[in-house]
């Protein structure tokens, strides 16, 4: 089960226990867009510059093509699933921003831009 290691780390980070090693948290994303593509819809988000300003994301293994990401605005009572469908290096580190997919549901009103 792929989904119980993050809700693990979700359960620890409302408790303030988690390890940033085994759990990014990034606050403040915003939806800054939604781009149509030849697999659907996909929303580019934008995370704040000083999350991502430090990493090398030649290198990084973070928010990888294909990463599981969980959304909620409202304490985990409700989530949002998605995956990383592009980060592109140089978007990322000129503009903290990358493209994730909704897995399940093209869209969801809860990540309309703005």
């Amino acid at each position: 089960d792929y989904i119980e290691p993050l809700r693990a780390g979700i359960k620890l980070f409302m408790q303030g226990r988690h390890s940033p090693k085994d759990l990014h948290v990034y606050t403040g994303v915003k939806v800054v867009g939604v781009l149509s593509t030849w697999e659907g819809l996909v929303y580019r988000i934008e995370l704040r510059p000083e999350e991502t300003r430090k990493i090398n994301w030649e290198k990084s293994k973070q928010l990888m093509y294909g990463s599981l990401l969980c959304f909620s605005d409202d304490d985990f009572s409700s989530l949002i699933w998605a995956t990383v469908w592009r980060r592109d290096p140089s978007l990322i580190s000129g503009k903290a921003q990358l493209d994730i997919r909704l897995p399940f549901d093209p869209w969801d009103d809860r990540l309309s831009p703005g």
